[in-house]
């Protein structure tokens, strides 16, 4: 970028050795678009940027003119926002938008109109696991009056992909067990990050001894299966063999009716207890607080009456550094 005025720019444009090589990935499709302003800006210079959660970050710029500018080499499919630099800050120019591949640009715009937002994580599913959910069919909960499992009885058994929540199922035992376990599938290695069995009459936690397979993988040594009971939804099991199985030995027999789980996730989902903070986008382009909440259950939390169709952000205070913005359709969060 060449500036001949005496307009202050992002310190990112200052580099003379930049160079735009978008026009080499033509797989790309970038594309022209021009953005229409919100506001007078006396700037000859605008800012294209794309989210982080240390602010808007600047990628490209462009001229204003007749209160729009125009910029070339657009990737599709990723969040944009039009700013100003001003005050040594970027300010926003325009509302949050997307373009498609065909040069089709959609603003997200912040309504009157409002709704309730149900959310259950801060960050999109976790794309380098995806293949453990569905490598979970086959396994099962179990248990039984040996602490070697040689007599069982099946409690539960995964014929589908479960999910990277928190998930109770409900069981009935034939009888009273001293040991229960879990036992993962002829094509995982253990996998399981959280496991609890409740007692049928007191409804309570089943605290033992744990049991289980001891030869953990050499890629993740300290995944044993204490993890499995530790209370920390990002530690998990992890071992070197197949059908591998992380359990407790009870003091006596008991009966459950029920398993509460999490298979080994990211920990982007929202945690009982912790204190989250929801933003969107306002009427100025602007990031505007919705408020902090305390979550009273893991996987839902619930902001009433936001504004719609604009886009959000939802931080946790209390753990965790992964953070995604996303839009709300149809009841549900979409990442960008």
């Amino acid at each position: 970028m060449t500036n001949t005025s005496k307009e202050e720019i992002p310190a990112f444009f200052k580099n003379p050795f930049m160079k735009d090589i978008t026009d080499h990935f033509p797989a790309i499709h970038p594309q022209t678009v021009s953005i229409p302003l919100n506001r007078t800006c006396h700037n000859k210079y605008a800012y294209l940027c794309v989210f982080d959660p240390q602010g808007w970050f600047p990628v490209d710029w462009g001229k204003i003119s007749d209160k729009k500018v125009t910029f070339n080499h657009i990737g599709p499919d990723i969040i944009y926002q039009v700013n100003s630099y001003e005050d040594n800050s970027l300010q926003p120019l325009s509302s949050p938008f997307v373009v498609d591949s065909t040069g089709k640009v959609t603003l997200f715009k912040c309504r009157r109109e409002k709704e309730d937002l149900y959310l259950e994580r801060k960050y999109r599913e976790p794309k380098h696991l995806e293949a453990i959910p569905p490598a979970f069919v086959g396994g099962r909960f179990q248990g039984s009056d040996y602490a070697d499992f040689r007599i069982a009885e099946d409690l539960y058994t995964f014929t589908e992909a479960p999910s990277f929540k928190y998930t109770t199922i409900e069981v009935n035992p034939k009888k009273s067990y001293k040991y229960y376990r879990y036992q993962s599938s002829p094509n995982l290695r253990g996998n399981m990050a959280e496991l609890e069995f409740y007692d049928t009459n007191s409804q309570q936690i089943l605290k033992g001894e744990i049991i289980g397979t001891d030869n953990t993988s050499i890629y993740n040594p300290h995944a044993t299966k204490y993890n499995v009971f530790d209370g920390d939804p990002l530690t998990f099991f992890h071992t070197r063999d197949s059908m591998s199985w992380a359990g407790l030995a009870l003091s006596k027999p008991a009966h459950i009716n029920k398993i509460r789980y999490i298979i080994r996730n990211d920990d982007n989902g929202i945690r009982k207890g912790n204190l989250y903070e929801l933003f969107y986008i306002d009427e100025s382009g602007a990031w505007a607080s919705a408020g902090k909440q305390t979550a009273e259950q893991d996987e839902l939390l619930i902001y009433k009456q936001i504004p719609q169709g604009t886009l959000y952000w939802l931080r946790n205070h209390t753990r965790g550094k992964e953070e995604r913005i996303f839009t709300y359709e149809k009841g549900k969060q979409v990442w960008w």
